[in-house]
């Protein structure tokens, strides 16, 4: 005896099932827990109250201590803040008002400089945009840069970008 079953009420059910939270971060806890400190981040980030924020942070731990004092995505993104007054989740989010953008800008060409990281790779780190923005903002940059009569906002941001390359200048030249 055949027995047809109704894909749809099947589909329907599972649907109308009520989704486990629990269930849900241990599928991105599997998913990611073996792989690099970007994606580790990217769970501290999206489950703050995770059961394995010790263990995420003692695997980043591990990571940039094989890395030893290379200049990180995440230590970029430090400076800039704490220098722009823009906040981390503000590096991240797709806010366009100028002061976010130009620090966004700032952080990303650093990044591409200062890291050996491929454009996707320095784009997860900003809230998962397309790679494209990483070159985006180099050609910005570069732009603001050749303007003569610069307005205040362009000038603060390349202030800030020279500023932070200084700095990590600095750092980098110590950690070698």
């Amino acid at each position: 005896m055949i027995r047809h079953t109704n894909a749809k009420s099947t589909v329907a059910q599972k649907i109308s099932e009520p989704v486990n939270p629990m269930a849900m971060e241990l599928a991105f806890w599997r998913s990611i827990s073996q792989h690099s400190a970007p994606e580790l981040r990217a769970y501290l980030d999206r489950y703050p109250g995770g059961h394995f924020i010790p263990l995420a942070k003692l695997r980043i731990a591990k990571i940039e201590a094989e890395v030893g004092n290379a200049i990180t995505i995440h230590r970029i993104m430090e400076l800039v803040s704490e220098k722009s007054g823009v906040p981390m989740l503000g590096l991240k989010s797709p806010r366009r008002a100028r002061r976010y953008a130009y620090a966004r800008f700032v952080a990303l060409e650093l990044a591409r400089q200062f890291t050996t990281c491929t454009m996707p790779q320095i784009s997860v780190q900003f809230g998962r945009r397309d790679r494209t923005m990483v070159s985006h903002a180099s050609k910005t940059l570069e732009n603001m840069r050749l303007l003569k009569n610069r307005p205040a906002c362009m000038q603060a941001a390349l202030d800030l970008y020279e500023e932070c390359k200084a700095i990590l200048s600095n750092e980098g030249e110590l950690a070698a």
